[in-house]
């Protein structure tokens, strides 16, 4: 996804303010490659964010097939309805009502797997740009605080280069 021209300031600050010499370095050097790789790399310490796409068929394969057994008729034919609604467009880590959806569907703890393994679907680990562009909704900490963020991807040296001459 293209970086919005605030969005290139934004990046264009946190670029002249970072204090780490493979940036300093990229800097000096004219070298918008090295700088991108480092904003590309995972953030460190680990942040965590929620992920912007959760595809049905990522749901669907860690799905227990013994707690679709053990959940009630209700809870089984919600978590179908859902599958079917969201098959093409999938579901999002960042939205709450996604994630409480599914939570409602496999509470009881005779879906305890499910429900863990879905609730790990929902977070991942952001990268050094994925954190500049973060929203402080959560603390980033571990995948049960996620934060969300406005942008997500991979940054290219092209739009390093425009971000510092913005």
């Amino acid at each position: 996804m293209a970086l919005s021209p605030s969005q290139l300031t934004q990046l264009k600050t946190d670029i002249l303010a970072n204090t780490d010499q493979q940036v300093i370095d990229g800097i000096a050097n004219g070298d918008m490659g090295a700088i991108a790789s480092w904003y590309n790399e995972s953030a460190s310490p680990d942040y965590f964010i929620y992920r912007d796409a959760v595809s049905s068929d990522e749901v669907r394969d860690v799905i227990d097939a013994q707690n679709i057994a053990d959940i009630t008729d209700a809870d089984r034919g919600r978590c179908v309805d859902l599958l079917a609604i969201r098959a093409e467009r999938g579901f999002s880590g960042a939205n709450a009502t996604d994630r409480s959806a599914w939570d409602d569907i496999f509470s009881a703890a005779s879906g305890d797997e499910s429900q863990q393994a879905i609730n790990a679907l929902w977070s991942r680990l952001a990268t050094n740009a994925e954190k500049v562009f973060s929203l402080s909704t959560g603390s980033g900490a571990n995948a049960a605080n996620a934060d969300t963020t406005e942008w997500q991807g991979y940054l290219s040296f092209a739009e390093v280069n425009n971000a510092l001459n913005s």
